[in-house]
This record gives C-alpha cells, sequence and structure tokens, in this order.
C-alpha cells in the first residue's frame, strides 16, 4: 500500500500529454495507476484479517497485459456507455505494471540487501512490516526526486480521487470484465466497499502535520500491534545507514534472477518505468495488444 505514491507519480508525470482529457478520464486514470491493490487492503487498520477480496486481486494481477486488455475490449463492446473511462482506466493500469516491472527487482534486492545489515540503530526493525517499510523510503524518494516535496506538503487522497460516476465504471470493469474469468462472482457492491475503504486507509495514512505518524505508533504500542499502520506511513525522510536507493551504483541482483549483476539506481529504474508507460500507455498500443499485432518500440 505505501506504493501509492511512487505509482500516482509515474501517472503524474504522463497527465501533461491529456491535456485534452476530461477531468473523469483523468481520475479514471489515476485510479488505473493504483492497479488491483485496493482490493488486498486489509478490512481494518488495526486487525491483521484477509482482505475479502485478495485472491481475486492475486487472480487479476497473474493476467498478462494481452488477457487484461482483451477483457476490456469485451467489456467495453457490452458496454459502450463506458469505452471511454475504461480505456483511460487500462492506460492507467499499464502505468501500474510498467512501475513494478521496472523497479521490482530493485525492491527485491534492497530487501535481501537490508536483512543482511547488522547495524543496531537502523530505524526499519526486521519483521513482517518490513516491505511495507521500504516501500514507504521508496515513496518519499521519489516524491523528492520528482518534485522536490516532502511528504507532509502533498495529500495522499490525490492518489485515489473519488468521483461517483469513475467508480461505478470502474467496479462494473471489475463485477462484469475481469471477473468473467475468475472462479465465482463478485460482485459490484463489494468492488464499491474495497473503492470506499481504500479512500479511508488513504485518510488515515495522511500525514500533513507530522505528528499523526508518533500518536499511532503509541497506540499500536498499546495494542501489540507494532507497524501495522505506522510501518504504510511515509517518514519525513529516509532512515540513516543504508542507501536505499542506490545513489552509489553498487552492484545488485534480483534475487528471483541472481545470474544478472546490475548497477541501476531507484531514479534510473523510474526513468525506465516512465518509458514503458509512455509506449504502454498509447491507445494503439492497447490495440496492438488485443489483436495481436507488433508493436512499436519506445523511443526513451
Amino acid at each position: 500500500m505505501p506504493t501509492i505514491l511512487g505509482y500516482h507519480l509515474l501517472a503524474r508525470r504522463l497527465l501533461p500529454i491529456k491535456q485534452d482529457w476530461e477531468e473523469a478520464k483523468r481520475q479514471a486514470f489515476l485510479l488505473g495507476a493504483q492497479g488491483e491493490d485496493f482490493l488486498r487492503d486489509p478490512p481494518h487498520p488495526f486487525r491483521r484479517q484477509e482482505a475479502p477480496l485478495g485472491a481475486f486481486a492475486d487472480y487479476v494481477n497473474a493476467l498478462s497485459a494481452a488477457e487484461l486488455l482483451a477483457q476490456g475490449t469485451a467489456f467495453v463492446h457490452s458496454h459502450p456507455q463506458k469505452k471511454d473511462l475504461i480505456r483511460a482506466y487500462l492506460a492507467g493500469f499499464l502505468c501500474h505494471r510498467a512501475y513494478w516491472e521496472a523497479i521490482g527487482p530493485f525492491f527485491r534486492a534492497a530487501l535481501s540487501a537490508y536483512e543482511q545489515t547488522d547495524e543496531p540503530a537502523r530505524a526499519m526493525e526486521l519483521d513482517e512490516n518490513l516491505p511495507a517499510r521500504m516501500e514507504a523510503v521508496f515513496d518519499i524518494l521519489l516524491l523528492r526526486y520528482e518534485t522536490g516535496q516532502l511528504p507532509f506538503e502533498v495529500s495522499l487522497k490525490e492518489t485515489w480521487p473519488r468521483e461517483a460516476g469513475v467508480w461505478e465504471s470502474v467496479s462494473m470493469f471489475y463485477a462484469d470484465g475481469l471477473a468473467q474469468g475468475w472462479t465465482g462472482p463478485v460482485e459490484q457492491t463489494a468492488v464499491l466497499n474495497a473503492m470506499e475503504h481504500r479512500r479511508r486507509w488513504v485518510k488515515v495514512l495522511n500525514n500533513r502535520t507530522t505528528f499523526k505518524r508518533s500518536a499511532l505508533g503509541l497506540y499500536e504500542g498499546l495494542l501489540l500491534r507494532k507497524g501495522i499502520v505506522t510501518a504504510r506511513m511515509h517518514p519525513l525522510t529516509e532512515p540513516d545507514g543504508f542507501d536505499y536507493a542506490n545513489a552509489e551504483h553498487a552492484l545488485w541482483r534480483d534475487p528471483s534472477h541472481p545470474q544478472t549483476e546490475r548497477e541501476e539506481s531507484l531514479f534510473d529504474l523510474f526513468e525506465q518505468a516512465v518509458c514503458q508507460a509512455e509506449r504502454a500507455d498509447r491507445y494503439e498500443y492497447i490495440n496492438e495488444q488485443i489483436k495481436g499485432g507488433t508493436t512499436h518500440e519506445s523511443d526513451c
């Protein structure tokens, strides 16, 4: 969930080329950039419960780009009035995929490297919330890189815009489109509830005053739920003692592909994600993917 800011920053980089879009399409695009992750949000911030649509989210995540877009095409054929919003949503969704495909390998490498450090004063505890803590640090590094801002200068509510018509179209797409290949029915109301729940989570994580994180940390301690919320909140700056962005361009290996040695920084990979997203975001690319045609190489 902390990656909401990274996804949003990538999508915002592409928004200037969509000046002719109406506001509803821009909001659909920004929602699409968050992918299916909202379906995995825990039902309550302080309870360790499984998200009711978590398994369905895994199914959507496993769909290839061609499968995802083919289902989108089938949906808009049967719901032509939703075409523009769903195409904008899918364009954002492809940006979501581009982000994680580029940055995911480095995230896994950084997580593995951090777990092997032995600094006694490191700020990130080795617990089940460590991935969320690392994602939160990646977010603030990218925010500073992309905008020069600190976390309290932005509102996380911008990452999850709320417009009734857009939410209705997106939830219908999940229930009547993406769920067609799923093992059971997915109610549109359940998707809408998940979208509303993400909006509540975003409000909880929003820390414009910078005091909320400390206060919630005390509350977590009383409930013996250390880090359940604060691990997902953005710190003001990254902790010392670890090169989270690989600014020094040290060699690293993705644990999933240890045979390949790389040296890119987080910022290099973000630019790669932008290049891939610019290519994947084009409607021509979407149509070519669905039809099985060839695609043009990125100019990046």
